[in-house]
């Protein structure tokens, strides 16, 4: 479980970073600190363990000693997903995607509903359930991988 943790604040500080310096494709801009959030909410099995990682990105993304509209946001859509993905019954490969459009969705409907309605808006949930699957996939590889060789120790 250690494992598993670690993996994903190591996830959320590094997407949290290429964020933070302006990461984009084709001129969309991910939204990798929500992405981490998600992928590290299938991760960690407690609830304290996903906080710590909303702390984590919320930090990284504004530290601040007051912190604005946004990031209050940011930080309660990240709870929110934390809380979701307990009650979630699918498969967690399918629920990345729903908590990732999930997200994004919330973002925009709070901070920019102008923008649901353009093509920009599609195109960012698209890349960010992307950029969640890849990196879904690899983390729980490496987690699953990293399980297996410390049995066979």
């Amino acid at each position: 479980m250690k494992q598993a943790l670690g993996m994903a604040i190591l996830l959320a500080a590094i997407g949290t970073f290429f964020q933070a310096y302006g990461f984009s494709i084709d001129g969309i801009k991910p939204n990798l600190a929500l992405i981490s959030i998600a992928v590290g909410s299938l991760l960690v099995t407690r609830i304290e363990e996903g906080m710590l990682i909303v702390a984590l990105t919320t930090g990284i993304l504004k530290f601040a000693p007051s912190p604005g509209k946004d990031i209050i946001v940011f930080a309660s859509i990240g709870v929110g997903i934390i809380l979701l993905r307990k009650f979630l019954p699918w498969h967690n490969s399918i629920n990345i995607i729903g908590i990732i459009s999930l997200g994004t969705t919330a973002f925009y409907a709070l901070l920019a509903p102008h923008l649901i309605t353009q093509s920009l808006f599609i195109k960012e949930i698209i890349i960010n359930n992307v950029i969640g699957i890849i990196l879904f996939v690899i983390t729980t590889n490496l987690w699953h991988n990293e399980g297996n060789n410390s049995r066979a120790r």
